[in-house]
């Protein structure tokens, strides 16, 4: 250093500087302010690697590592994660990788599209499924059939084939409802009736 050979003091920009050549970076390091801003970008495993490398530059408990662990993780993870408590980081890792992957597999099902996603659907999939009849309040009832699991109409016939379903307004439902009549003919609605 400079004061050494001059035995004047630098200033305090020329002393700053010359600890930073000395000793690097390191020294202007703020390994817990990392820590604790350190949240999750990408996935859970990316979020796992820096947060392990940081946690080996701090000392904290093992409680306090496991809420800085879940706080940094996106909310739809961090949550659920949250939720269940976990008492180690161990077990913290694990609950958010599971939720991850239960995101991706979510996210897959819902982005199919499906019979319900139309709205004119939405009535042909009630009158095949429904297990109650349109006229009253109480359960239609059903014929035995050998297996317990099997649907009578499927068993004879095993695709059905749909009517094209009729646009009708809350009225015309409604009064369709009272007289019992399906919604897309005129017969009377019954269990299993296409």
């Amino acid at each position: 250093m400079k004061h050494r050979i001059s035995r004047e003091w630098p200033r305090w920009t020329e002393y700053v500087g010359s600890l930073f050549a000395r000793f690097g970076a390191e020294l202007f390091d703020d390994p817990m302010g990392d820590f604790k801003d350190l949240r999750q970008v990408n996935s859970v495993q990316d979020y796992v690697d820096l947060f392990d490398e940081l946690l080996t530059r701090v000392e904290l408990s093992e409680d306090q590592i496991v809420s800085c662990f879940i706080r940094g993780l996106k909310p739809e993870i961090g949550l659920p994660v949250k939720m269940l408590a976990p008492r180690s980081l161990a077990k913290a890792v694990n609950l958010a990788r599971i939720q991850e992957q239960t995101l991706v597999v979510q996210k897959q099902v819902f982005s199919e599209p499906s019979v319900l996603s139309n709205p004119r659907n939405i009535h042909r999939f009630a009158a095949t499924n429904s297990s109650f009849s349109y006229g009253s309040n109480q359960p239609t009832k059903h014929t035995p059939t050998t297996s317990k699991f099997q649907n009578p109409t499927l068993a004879n016939n095993p695709k059905p084939q749909l009517k094209h379903a009729k646009l009708l307004s809350p009225a015309e439902m409604e009064e369709r409802r009272s007289k019992g009549l399906c919604f897309n003919c005129d017969e009377k609605y019954s269990y299993g009736h296409v």
